[in-house]
């Protein structure tokens, strides 16, 4: 058995079990709120009996912050030089009140206020102070784009694809880790606020979750803060702390937000996205109600296999009847089979790299268009180890081909294409932690050696063709696993390489049936 396992990032967290009963209660909502939904559109579109006197207010607020930030930009030094010749209390709440303005999504100079905050009252004075402010500040622009600013906020996400993918995940069952870890993230913190003021996460809760996010940012602002000499410095200061905030905060959402990745820009202007071998479409299907509570997906060879998996891993889960018939999604056509219980999908790829190929070009394609988020993908195969016991489990460090390079090659458009192979080191040492804790197979770590041809390409003796003797088949078996090669299979260099280019994480593991002397 030969399984891979990767993580991938993006976008959607709904269920289909209780789809139907969460849809209702929204119309409910939105009936009850004069609010429209569009379709399966977990977002209302627009707002057409929204009082007039409420869209005259939240226009009236958007004139009123956009002009503040104008004359804030515009005067900022000489504003902040008058702060600081002010009363220590006057100059706190004036501190306060600026905080609460760069709240609102049309809000600049947050970083600026926790420098000048550090640099006035000192590191733990200063942090105080924008803590309360923030927090003061946070919970008014909710309450206030939650009520008069909806229409703004949607036109805004629409328009992102990353604020899409951000309030997508927080309307999950960890909305309230994804707020705390968006906080770390570039994305402008008034903007911030403005996005989540659309989800359903219960303001306390959602408070709590801002300030432990923000609390990382607002130290190293505070420090560098008391750093400074004069208020000049601060001014001067905050463009080159800004990028490098900016860095650290990108680098931190790096290391903890995954998304899938098309880099095909033809797929935009087609009208529909058929997924021809597993008799889906864009149009035809509702990928995102089908598939949108996808977590984990498992692929293997046979459908006899998958179907067996589905079976097992809904009575191992509790997600289902381990005996219940489960329906072949893709019955429409004879190339592949699919299965799902819950958050798990199964799917079956065929033998060697042009079928998996196939498929995973319209798996990833499938997850993208229902906006799945945190899916951790699986393969499972059989295939033969070199000088280990059978029933060793092997994590992949590497798939390497058959002249132990860790690359896939392909031809495309009479070039040769190089692509990297490699899988993620944290991931491996992860699983075989759980190996260890397991403790019912034997598990190690090395490369996998993946070919083209199940007979001649792994050095067997009993295809149809042999043009090399026994001895030198052993020699190469023994440079192999003098190379770090403790398998050979037909698969897992293009799973390898296309999980890098869709950024999904990646770790190949195999447990053999077949022992290679």
């Amino acid at each position: 058995m030969d399984i891979v396992i990767c993580n991938t990032y993006e976008e959607r967290n709904t269920g289909n079990s209780s789809g139907s009963s969460i849809e209702s209660a929204m119309q409910n909502e939105a009936n009850e709120a004069g609010v429209s939904f569009i379709g399966e559109n977990r977002y209302p579109r627009y707002v057409p009996t929204c009082c007039c006197k409420s869209a005259l207010l939240g226009c009236i607020l958007a004139a009123v912050c956009f002009s503040s930030v104008a004359l804030v930009r515009q005067y900022l030094k000489d504003l902040l030089l008058w702060v600081e010749s002010l009363d220590s209390l006057v100059g706190a709440l004036l501190c306060i009140v600026g905080l609460i303005v760069v709240s609102f999504p049309c809000g600049w100079g947050y970083i600026l206020l926790n420098v000048a905050a550090g640099y006035l009252y000192g590191f733990v004075l200063g942090m105080g102070l924008v803590m309360v402010g923030v927090l003061i500040g946070t919970f008014i622009a909710h309450v206030v784009c939650k009520r008069l600013l909806t229409e703004w906020v949607l036109i805004k996400i629409e328009s992102s694809e990353q604020l899409s993918a951000v309030i997508r995940v927080v309307e999950g069952g960890s909305g309230l880790k994804v707020v705390a870890l968006a906080r770390l993230t570039p994305i402008p913190f008034g903007l911030q606020n403005a996005v989540f003021s659309l989800t359903d996460v219960p303001l306390p809760n959602y408070l709590v979750a801002s300030s432990v996010g923000l609390l990382p940012t607002q130290l190293l602002n505070s420090y560098l803060g008391t750093t400074l000499r004069t208020m000049e410095d601060v001014i001067a200061q905050q463009s080159v702390s800004g990028y490098f905030i900016f860095s650290f905060q990108h680098s931190l959402f790096q290391q903890r937000v995954t998304s899938i990745h098309m880099s095909n820009p033809h797929l935009n202007s087609m009208k529909e996205d058929i997924l021809y071998h597993f008799d889906l479409g864009t149009v035809s299907h509702d990928l995102p109600a089908m598939f949108g509570d996808v977590k984990f997906v498992c692929v293997g060879g046979s459908p006899w296999r998958m179907k067996s998996f589905i079976q097992y891993i809904a009575g191992e889960l509790g997600l289902g009847d381990p005996n219940a018939d489960y329906p072949n999604i893709c019955a429409g056509t004879d190339r592949y089979s699919m299965y799902k219980a819950g958050p798990v999908l199964s799917v079956s790829h065929g033998m060697g790299i042009p079928s998996i190929a196939i498929m995973l070009h319209e798996l990833i394609k499938l997850l993208y268009h229902a906006k799945c988020t945190n899916v951790t993908v699986l393969r499972i195969g059989t295939s033969g180890g070199i000088g280990l016991e059978p029933g060793t489990v092997v994590i992949t460090k590497q798939s390497v081909d058959a002249l132990f390079k860790p690359q896939f090659e392909l031809v495309i458009l009479g070039k040769t294409v190089v692509r990297s192979t490699d899988l993620d080191e944290e991931l491996a040492q992860q699983l075989l932690q759980c190996s260890k804790e397991i403790d019912e197979f034997k598990t190690v770590i090395g490369n996998t050696m993946c070919t083209t041809d199940f007979y001649e390409g792994q050095a067997r003796l009993d295809g149809a063709f042999c043009s090399y003797t026994e001895k030198e088949k052993l020699s190469y078996l023994k440079d192999a696993y003098e190379a770090g090669v403790k398998n050979i299979e037909m698969e897992s260099s293009v799973f390898a390489a296309m999980c890098k280019l869709s950024g999904i994480r990646e770790i190949n593991s195999s447990f053999y049936q077949v022992f290679l002397h």
